[in-house]
């Protein structure tokens, strides 16, 4: 009883402090930033730019995760659509952050944040089984 009480508490601080850290992220900067989300993909052996977007987030790291659930929810829509229809096509590779200085901003924060990438990919899915038919 004891130890379920003690992981059940362990795993509450650890949401709250990912929750704690986002909304500091959040109101940390009150201006968004300007930045452009690029995704690569590939199709019959070709790689080919999918995506050009306009994203605007309040910091880098924010612009990150902003980035990091576009391209999940891309790879999450093909790897379902894959299962349905077998010729589906643009499966994503991967993506950049372009920030105003024309710098990717994905090699300095692609491994700052796993839980917070693991929480919005449990997010999507979880969307997904709310919705299946």
């Amino acid at each position: 009883m004891k130890k379920a009480f003690y992981l059940f508490a362990l795993e509450s601080i650890k949401c709250i402090s990912i929750f704690s850290f986002l909304f500091f992220l959040t109101v940390s900067c009150k201006q968004g930033n300007k930045y452009v989300y690029k995704e690569r993909a590939k199709n019959n052996g070709y790689y080919f730019e999918s995506k050009n977007e306009a994203l605007e987030a309040e910091n880098d790291s924010i612009a990150y995760l902003k980035g990091f659930e576009k391209f999940f929810i891309s790879e999450y829509v093909y790897e379902n659509m894959k299962e349905r229809l077998p010729l589906a096509s643009n499966k994503p590779i991967d993506f950049k952050i372009l920030n105003s200085d024309s710098i990717d901003i994905v090699p300095a924060y692609k491994y700052l944040y796993p839980h917070i990438e693991d929480s919005i990919k449990q997010r999507i899915v979880d969307l997904k089984h709310n919705f299946d038919f």
